[in-house]
């Protein structure tokens, strides 16, 4: 059995799937870029970069990328 880690909270991901379903969506991990968050890192990463995205006064998209990979640089380090 193979034990996958959570990037961020540095926890291992208990049941981890990458399938998606409302009865086990607390075990599905997402990977972004080659970093693999839990829901409870995910849910850190998205806080973070909503927290840097509110200060912009209009959506880019391209902007929102560039955080979100210099966030999850600096949460997994």
């Amino acid at each position: 059995m193979t034990i996958t880690y959570c990037d961020v909270t540095k926890k291992p991901i208990e049941g981890a799937t990458t399938a998606y379903s409302w009865d086990i969506r607390k075990y599905r991990y997402n990977t972004i870029l080659d970093k693999d968050l839990s829901p409870d890192g995910q849910a850190t990463l998205e806080e973070e970069v909503n927290k840097e995205m509110q200060t912009k006064s209009e959506f880019n998209f391209m902007e929102h990328k560039r955080i979100l990979q210099e966030k999850l640089k600096e949460l997994t380090r």
